[in-house]
Parts: C-alpha cells; structure tokens; sequence
C-alpha cells in the first residue's frame, strides 16, 4: 500500500539571474515563482505471518514435508489515505539441500535429498517498481537417513 504526501517548495529568483543576463541582479528585475513538487511515497513491505512444516522429519531419499506460508502486507483503510494498491505477493522457497515441487507457491511440497539437518527458507515479496522488499523466515526440518 502507498501513502503520498506533497510537499511544496518555492524557490525565488531574480529575472536576470534567472535569464543569465549580465550584471545579475538588478534593481529593476522581477522575482519570478518556480515550484516545485516532492511527492512522497511510503511503501508496505510484506509480512510473513503464520508457516508450518509438517511433519518436521522425513526419510533421504525422496521423503516428503509439507511446508507452507502465510503473509499480508496489511489492511487498507481509506478514510486515512492509504491506498490499496499493493503489487501481488510472489513466494520463492530454498533449502541447504532438497528440492520443492512448486518453489513459487506458498503451499508446497519439499522433498529430502540428503541425510541431516536442513535449514528451509521462505521468502515473501511484492515486488514494488520503486523499492522492492521482503519478509523471509526459516525453519529447520531432519532428513534421516534410510537403513541399508
């Protein structure tokens, strides 16, 4: 969501300063107004607000762990100005090892490749064309190795 807020500066100069005329400033010349607009732009970043992992164990090779994530980049409220125009959220999971069968979704499927402990992360972004940001969280899940 955006909040804009103007800000408006006026800048004084001088005609023949302003006109590069020599001699600069006169005591015949004009001040002319120039004004200038700053607008202010307050971007909300999202917020990864509930994730899960379940069950936290599974067997290497190819055990399955249900992972999933949650995130809002907040309630818009138009009576104090702030715009609902947040970009879409787009969601990227990794791992220390493993892979994901919908690495872009925030519901998934992460599959053990390798015996240990693996650190799975989740990252939460919306992309906004001015500043981009995001909300990462992680959790730790246990490939355990098969028995021969």
């Amino acid at each position: 969501m955006t909040k804009a807020l103007s800000i408006a500066v006026i800048l004084m100069v001088a005609v023949g300063t302003a006109l590069g005329l020599a001699g600069g400033c006169s005591s015949g010349s004009q001040p002319i107004g120039v004004h200038l607009r700053v607008d202010l732009v307050v971007e909300r970043c999202p917020l990864v607000t509930s994730w899960k992992a379940s069950p936290l164990q599974a067997s290497a090779p190819n055990g399955a762990i249900n992972v999933a994530v949650t995130a809002a980049v907040g309630a818009s409220n138009a009576s104090d100005g702030i715009d609902a125009g947040a970009n879409a959220l787009e969601y990227m999971w990794g791992a220390t090892a493993g892979a994901f069968t919908a690495a872009g979704e925030p519901s998934t499927v992460y599959r053990c490749t390798t015996a240990g402990q693996q650190i799975l992360t989740a990252s939460v972004t919306d992309n906004h064309r001015r500043i981009p940001c995001a909300d990462v969280v992680s959790m730790p899940v246990t490939c355990i190795a098969n028995a021969p």
